[in-house]
């Protein structure tokens, strides 16, 4: 347990240094933005100052890095990329009405200002956001056909996201049904990582390798996810039992002969105690849930590895991100 979180802890400097001046741009970009309602100025101001999206910026450089490219212009790119994703996360609380997140309990912006406050800022996020994006990618001449590979790749996850509303609420999903959307989801760890390498000037086979580094490792960043939000019973799970998809684990256990029953009847009742919470848990490890998920992601690590293997570059850093989000369980 020490040697990973000296992974952690390595990892955690890496994306401080390296996403830290693309944050720095996205929030300078945002706060110079004329907001006539005080209120979503309020809203904007308000997330800006707890924006902690080091990671996505950090793909981007570190991509560009593996290869040799200059990170001059990462920013560029990077910041509006920030801004995309702080957008599907406002969207995303409205739709799994998150108005608390962590184990903290904090509340989100849909939590302090409402549905109507927190649409409107993610709509001035995304059209900001993809406009600047597109202008950046031509600035620096990268070719059409890649920059709309990018946008495809950003709206993948909005197909994403829209696929997986019909999870919400629904125990007949299977594994297999939610793993594709998950695969759709990490579309936009892909993108990221194709735009560092892109701006690096990489060879076709390194700017593919690096775009499957970024979605196996997208992957893995939301099945870890779902095992915190299983372990962390007693807020993640009760919302996500609520209203939205479930984590994977137990899509596995309602498939189980033995406790999918058990599971099924838990999952139908209108309020779970804290008790059923934590039976949850249970049967998600009595049946292999748990075993099931770990097992998809050691097969993630190991693509992730090897596509970063044909990269053929510095990818030290890489490979640290990549150990830091896997769960210790699955290493």
């Amino acid at each position: 347990m020490r040697g990973f979180n000296e992974v952690v802890e390595r990892a955690r400097s890496i994306v401080m240094e390296e996403g830290g001046r693309a944050l720095e741009e996205a929030g300078r970009v945002a706060r110079s933005w004329k907001i006539e309602s005080a209120e979503v100025r309020r809203a904007l101001m308000d997330f800006i100052k707890k924006w902690r999206d080091y990671t996505r910026p950090a793909i981007i450089s570190l991509s560009c890095k593996a290869i040799g490219g200059r990170r001059e212009n990462v920013a560029s790119v990077a910041a509006p990329l920030i801004l995309i994703s702080g957008a599907f996360d406002l969207h995303d609380d409205i739709i799994d009405r998150s108005y608390i997140k962590g184990a903290r309990g904090r509340r989100t912006i849909l939590g302090r200002y409402g549905v109507n406050v927190t649409l409107l800022l993610g709509d001035a996020l995304l059209i900001k956001g993809l406009w600047m994006l597109a202008s950046a990618l031509r600035e620096l001449k990268i070719p059409e056909a890649e920059v709309e590979k990018v946008l495809d790749l950003i709206f993948e996850l909005g197909n994403a996201e829209a696929c997986e509303l019909r999870f919400i609420g629904n125990l007949k999903v299977t594994p297999e049904a939610y793993l594709k959307v998950v695969e759709m989801k990490a579309a936009d760890v892909e993108a990221y990582a194709r735009v560092g390498a892109l701006i690096g000037g990489g060879s076709d086979k390194q700017v593919d390798a690096l775009g499957t580094f970024g979605r196996k490792l997208g992957a893995i960043a939301i099945l870890r996810d779902d095992l915190e939000d299983l372990i962390n019973y007693k807020v993640e799970l009760k919302s996500r039992v609520k209203h939205e998809s479930l984590p994977l684990p137990l899509y596995y256990t309602l498939k189980s002969k033995r406790h999918g029953k058990k599971l099924y009847d838990l999952l139908t009742k209108k309020e779970l105690t804290l008790e059923e919470l934590e039976m949850i848990l249970k049967l998600a490890e009595k049946s292999g849930g748990i075993d099931r998920t770990l097992h998809i992601l050691r097969k993630l690590t190991k693509g992730a590895e090897e596509a970063l293997n044909q990269v053929e570059g510095d990818v030290e850093e890489l490979r640290v991100l990549l150990w830091a989000a896997v769960p210790p369980l699955a290493s």
